[in-house]
């Protein structure tokens, strides 16, 4: 049994804030241990897609703190209950969904040391993330579910669905995701086209893999579908013109 911050620093002859600065400093914050589920469902590949393109991993070794945070768009706040739903399933815990108006952001974030090994089982990168992060090779060949999953992981963080132009579009910085991105999608026999560009004020080039043309617009929709009600929607537009 226990005792509380009250009892332990009448006990110390010390202030609360102080005991609670050793606890913290010595034993760091406890979290409830994550129970990974480790088979290769669409659940996974979405959760992994997501990280991918919109997640980052915060550490700091001194406060025993471990972070995983995926970032979408305030516009995107329904599907933030939909991937926090996957997210339990294949953590084990609940994440956390927070809304930043003044960044029109939603933020979703889960604690938990171990989760970065997790991660790095299927995922690869170095230096900076965003710009070096691809699937391992083995990873691609866990199934369809778990590349569909990933797909969709995908276009919800880096990819849009562009109404006026009748296309489905993904850029990143990652030139392995990007390649990575258009093999999946020609293993579901969906066609895609690629550009890269760089421009004046950044650094690296931005490599793009569209969806383009009834056929393959209606097959992305058939063999991956989309589990973002706002990128669902209009795809769905798009479709309806046709």
């Amino acid at each position: 049994m226990g005792f509380s911050l009250n009892v332990i620093s009448s006990k110390l002859g010390r202030s609360k804030t102080t005991v609670y600065y050793h606890v913290r400093k010595n034993f760091g914050r406890r979290y409830l241990p994550l129970k990974f589920e480790l088979e290769p469902n669409a659940d996974l590949g979405e959760f992994l897609g997501a990280f991918a393109s919109d997640g980052n991993f915060q550490s700091d070794k001194k406060s025993h703190h471990y972070r995983v945070t995926i970032v979408l768009s305030e516009d995107q706040a329904i599907y933030a209950e939909v991937l926090t739903d996957k997210m339990e399933k294949v953590l084990g815990k609940r994440p956390k969904v927070w809304s930043y108006p003044k960044q029109h952001t939603v933020r979703i974030t889960i604690h938990g040391r171990e989760i970065l090994d997790f991660l790095k089982r299927f995922l690869f990168w170095t230096g900076n993330k965003t710009h070096t992060i691809a699937f391992r090779r083995k990873s691609l060949n866990l199934g369809d579910a778990f590349r569909l999953g990933i797909i969709r992981g995908l276009i919800v963080g880096d990819g849009s669905v562009n109404l006026k132009n009748a296309r489905v579009e993904f850029a990143v910085t990652s030139k392995r995701l990007a390649k990575q991105y258009a093999e999946v999608l020609k293993s579901f026999g969906i066609g895609s086209h690629w550009h890269s560009s760089k421009k004046r004020m950044r650094r690296v080039p931005l490599h793009s893999v569209t969806v383009r043309g009834t056929r393959d617009l209606r097959a992305l929709k058939a063999r991956i579908g989309l589990t973002d009600p706002l990128r669902s929607n209009l795809l769905d537009k798009i479709l309806e013109r046709r």
